[in-house]
């Protein structure tokens, strides 16, 4: 008898550990969602559904989803049984199944950037050289200088000594029928 109820009680446990580790694997968010707490899914499993903002026109492999916030950008990379992104995707919702990527920008990652920046950016529109001083202490006009300085913000407001640029390594995908 104590034995029946053991075997039970076992197969019970069993049935509600495999609910839950199927349930965290296919773990269904929102764009915003995913900002939020994607990167303590960090190499696993997730579903998200958000409108499809573009899409890479040289290759296809990439598409970039936003949700309510059009400036939270999730950046999809094709992948599984995605071949490409069609650019006829655009404007429309589609739900993606796929690994999260998770890239930590840190102080390190910053001061190489910055010296490469250092080496070689120089602005068309005016005459001064960007070799001749630190890359922190100039007045860049290029785009990845800008990027370098809101990216350097973010590190710094983050207080976890890093910023995570979150990503997805596409699965499969479907468009959201309405």
């Amino acid at each position: 008898m104590i034995m029946r109820n053991v075997n039970k009680c076992m197969l019970l446990l069993c049935g509600i550990l495999f609910w839950a580790l199927n349930a965290s694997a296919q773990q269904k968010m929102t764009i915003e969602e995913f900002f939020a707490s994607g990167e303590k899914f960090a190499g696993k499993e997730v579903t998200v559904t958000g409108m499809v903002k573009g899409v890479c026109s040289k290759s296809g492999k990439k598409a970039f989803l936003i949700g309510k916030n059009p400036k939270e950008v999730l950046k999809v990379l094709a992948g599984g049984k995605i071949a490409m992104f069609d650019k006829s995707l655009i404007g429309q919702d589609i739900t993606v199944k796929g690994t999260v990527l998770v890239k930590k920008i840190d102080k390190a990652y910053l001061d190489n950037w910055a010296e490469e920046l250092a080496k070689t950016e120089t602005c068309e529109d005016d005459k001064h050289d960007h070799k001749s001083a630190k890359a922190e202490e100039q007045t860049n006009c290029s785009v990845a200088y800008k990027k370098y300085k809101e990216l350097k913000k973010l590190v710094e407001k983050s207080g976890k000594g890093y910023y995570p640029i979150l990503s997805l390594d596409g699965l499969s995908f479907e468009v959201v029928e309405i």
